[in-house]
């Protein structure tokens, strides 16, 4: 994966870890950390969290911490309900659906923002008690927003004290965004054309600016790209380009400018 630079240090070390603890464990030692694998991972959208947490499952299942590699992924709606009672057993099923592997929590903040009369908190409630009562059955991992998820953790005093590993996602930088472009293009089958291919780590750090806050890393880049894609088919009817060899797989600047002018993502 490109760039994660942080992200795959604290992935070594939680590798070392593991290894240690089976060495541990071969030698008749107690595991050390046993259990304390929930993780909170912070970082704006598009830089690598989801991925990261299933490569972690399958860390995880690999070193036989735990007995699947499946990932369940929710958001607040399948934790909350609308009414009295629902709640806990709604936290429960989905709880039971991730025994085994890890349960992943995108934008987990929001439990922590409805208010007196919300359902979160009692969601939260429930997490905690199932994180204890199941220690070691399965591994939940909370991301989103930096400054938004410090506040959850916040809302709960058991809440930090069930988290074990704390993982920054930092932004792509312009030459990662390019790298990560290129990737995106390449497993397409797409190339860029040569005077285009120069341009780009200008075009992409004007674009990233012009974008401000919100963008979306590699989600803005897998967006731009597809932006450029369909632009492509229009401008080689007007060109009065044949649709055959490179030119069904060339993008150059006018894919770029018309991917620009199609969308808000220079604005």
């Amino acid at each position: 994966m490109i760039g994660l630079k942080r992200v795959k240090e604290e992935v070594r070390r939680l590798n070392a870890m593991l290894t240690y603890n089976h060495q541990r464990q071969q030698e008749g030692l107690a595991e050390l950390e046993q259990g304390a694998y929930h993780m909170v991972f912070t970082g704006n959208p598009g830089t690598g969290k989801t991925v990261i947490a299933r490569l972690i499952a399958e860390m995880l299942f690999d070193k036989g911490v735990l007995k699947s590699k499946k990932v369940v992924e929710v958001t607040r709606s399948d934790l909350v309900a609308q009414y009295i009672g629902q709640t806990a057993p709604k936290v429960r099923a989905v709880v039971d659906s991730a025994m085994g592997g890890v349960l992943f929590i995108d934008e987990a903040y929001s439990l922590a923002k409805g208010g007196e009369n919300d359902f979160g908190s009692e969601a939260i409630d429930e997490l905690l008690k199932l994180m204890e009562d199941r220690r070691g059955d399965f591994v939940v991992i909370t991301a989103g927003y930096q400054k938004e998820m410090d506040d959850f953790l916040q809302a709960n005093e058991g809440l930090k004290r069930r988290f074990a590993r704390f993982i920054h996602f930092d932004d792509y930088a312009d030459d990662e965004l390019l790298g990560i472009l290129s990737l995106m293009a390449g497993k397409a089958g797409d190339k860029f054309e040569e005077q285009f291919q120069h341009e780009l780590p200008e075009l992409i750090s004007q674009w990233r600016a012009a974008y401000g806050k919100g963008f979306g890393n590699a989600g803005a880049v897998r967006q731009m790209l597809e932006a450029m894609q369909k632009s492509r088919p229009l401008r080689l009817i007007e060109q009065g380009i044949e649709m055959k060899g490179d030119a069904l797989v060339l993008l150059n600047r006018s894919d770029w400018d018309s991917a620009v002018e199609m969308t808000s993502f220079g604005q």
